[in-house]
């Protein structure tokens, strides 16, 4: 007695990246600075300066933290596979353009305030570029979920033979 095993219907074919890596690169390196940038901008936080414990409140943990992330999801949607290796550039620009702001202007600096010494400045660098990569692999995983897996999907089956139905 032979028994017929249902096909299960073959997913639709992979959908193509918008643009060429370059392009993809570009506009997401432009769009994790932007996200980055704007984000300090709202919450006025200044890595780079030191005023005091009382500088690093709940605004400087959002800052270190949430920002980052939502900077490196941006980079991870729009360039997809490989946009956490992407999403430590971001960070690493825009702290190192706030530090010699502060270095070659230093009427910017409030009263009160110093300019970090660039080894603990480096270390929060660092932060800011590992939690934007965290943010850029959520980012890779929902742009791969949403493009396909794999660029030829086969069918689903184990070992080249469907699966056996329940009885």
């Amino acid at each position: 007695m032979s028994r017929s095993v249902e096909v299960p219907p073959r997913n639709p074919a992979p959908r193509k990246p918008w643009g060429s890596r370059l392009e993809r690169g570009l506009l997401g390196f432009f769009a994790g600075l932007a996200v980055l940038e704007s984000g300090l901008m709202v919450l006025g936080v200044h890595v780079e300066w030191f005023a005091g414990i009382a500088n690093y409140n709940l605004r400087f943990v959002a800052a270190m933290t949430l920002l980052p992330l939502a900077a490196g999801l941006v980079v991870g949607l729009i360039y997809g596979y490989g946009g956490k290796y992407l999403a430590h550039f971001p960070p690493l620009v825009d702290g190192v353009w706030h530090y010699w702001q502060s270095l070659a202007h230093p009427e910017m600096i409030p009263q009160g305030a110093h300019l970090l010494p660039w080894q603990l400045f480096g270390f929060f660098v660092i932060w800011l570029m590992e939690a934007s990569a965290v943010g850029a692999f959520i980012g890779e995983i929902i742009a791969r979920r949403w493009m396909s897996w794999d660029h030829a999907m086969p069918p689903r089956r184990a070992d080249s033979e469907y699966l056996p139905e329940d009885e």
